[in-house]
């Protein structure tokens, strides 16, 4: 399984509870990046996090591919140069 960093819009809202002016829900989507392992790459995108003897997993998440900006994999060598860069 190759191990990806997802970069990827995520719709956001109802963060405070009650009535308050409509001119205070129009914040847009936040920018997320996510990292795990890649199960599924189509519609949808799923990565999973944690993953027990190659059979398990836990944690898993599923982005719509409209919503993916960017998928790196991660090798030790691409962790070897974000470390000197």
């Amino acid at each position: 399984m190759k191990i990806v960093q997802v970069t990827w819009e995520d719709a956001c809202g109802g963060v405070r509870i009650g009535w308050r002016p409509l001119s205070e829900m129009t914040d847009g989507p936040v920018l997320v990046v996510s990292v795990g392992f890649l199960l599924k790459e189509g519609d949808i995108i799923v990565i999973v996090p944690h993953v027990a003897e190659g059979k398990d997993g836990d944690g898993e998440i599923h982005i719509p591919s409209g919503w993916v900006k960017s998928i790196v994999e991660l090798t030790p060598e691409s962790a070897r140069k974000k470390k000197h860069a």
